[in-house]
């Protein structure tokens, strides 16, 4: 199964960065040597067809105190979502067999 997936699979999260790299090291120029671009916020799953990347979900809110104050601080959290299908091509991911 594991095979089948990866023929399947689109390439287009390598493809895309592969592009923002061109991008960005033309329009760096001879001014940078050592130029790394990378997806942030990636993961590694095992078994099954993913995204590679997962964007996050930054909130924050204010807590309610046990005796019902308000907290004066900020609570500051975020999660990650998992798509269903590639961003850039529309292609369904497959999940693997359990």
């Amino acid at each position: 199964m594991t095979e089948n997936l990866k023929s399947e699979s689109c390439k287009c999260f390598d493809e895309y960065l592969a592009a923002v790299r061109e991008k960005i090291v033309n329009n760096l120029g001879d001014n940078a040597i050592d130029t790394k671009v990378e997806w942030s916020n990636t993961t590694w799953i095992l078994g099954g067809d993913y995204a590679p990347v997962n964007p996050q979900v930054k909130f924050e809110y204010r807590k309610i105190k046990k005796g019902g104050e308000i907290a004066k601080g900020i609570t500051k959290d975020c999660i990650t979502v998992s798509a269903n299908f590639c961003c850039f091509c529309g292609r369904k991911y497959q999940k693997a067999d359990k």
